[in-house]
């Protein structure tokens, strides 16, 4: 295949290019990104950068990239417990008003409390 700005060597390994297998997995972009900068550590240097330096810079940005996601899951994860909380305190509340409205029936047909 042949390398260019579009397909860097970067961003080559073993004959696979990390978008490849990014799409291979399905996976969404951040997660992707990791995969993405993981695979190109070390490998993208610039003149006259020590390889070591582009490795941990490389490794920085995946980093960046899993806490990003990270918090994007936990924030859909306590989205998702307050959405059920709000579920079961409406089905409570539900439960509680019908109770009250079937005992104050009950004391209106018996003609009031007692």
């Amino acid at each position: 295949m042949n390398h260019d700005a579009i397909n860097p060597r970067h961003y080559f390994g073993q004959g696979l290019q990390a978008i490849e297998v990014i799409e291979a997995f399905d996976l969404p972009y951040h997660r992707g990104s990791v995969i993405k900068y993981i695979l190109r550590a070390g490998h993208k240097v610039s003149t006259g950068e020590d390889r070591e330096v582009a490795l941990i810079r490389d490794l920085k940005k995946a980093a960046w990239f899993l806490d990003r996601e990270i918090q994007r899951l936990e924030s859909i994860l306590v989205s998702d417990n307050d959405n059920e909380n709000e579920t079961e305190n409406d089905t409570a509340n539900d439960t509680a008003d019908a109770t009250n409205q079937n005992f104050f029936n009950a004391q209106t047909r018996k003609g009031g409390s007692q």
